[in-house]
């Protein structure tokens, strides 16, 4: 599968991320098509000093990638993860990756 293949971040409609300031808000399903139309989007991610997953209904193996790249390019500090709900953070702490992050719930 080519990129011409993927849908556009605005034609994607089941989650979302955003920016607001420093925080990263994931929203609904986190996926590989909503983390690569993000990614391709070239969507500045700055400074994330928190990471707001409370309406994240299903985070895959994309959404872990993406989450785990935050928190390294945050090194040496650390990223909060503020209120995941479960679908968000059962996979992060079955992967170990809550162990990157300082969650706040």
């Amino acid at each position: 599968m080519d990129d011409d293949d993927l849908p556009d971040l605005d034609a994607i409609t089941s989650g979302s991320i955003t920016v607001d300031g420093s925080t990263l808000v994931l929203a609904g399903d986190v996926d590989f098509a909503l983390v690569n139309a993000w990614e391709r989007s070239a969507q500045a991610v700055g400074d994330v000093e928190r990471i707001d997953a409370e309406r994240v209904t299903f985070m895959g193996s994309a959404g872990i990638t993406l989450v785990i790249k935050i928190a390294r390019a945050a090194e040496p500090r650390t990223v909060e993860l503020v209120h995941p709900s479960r679908p968000a953070l059962r996979p992060l702490q079955a992967m170990g990756v809550d162990k990157l992050l300082r969650v706040t719930p």
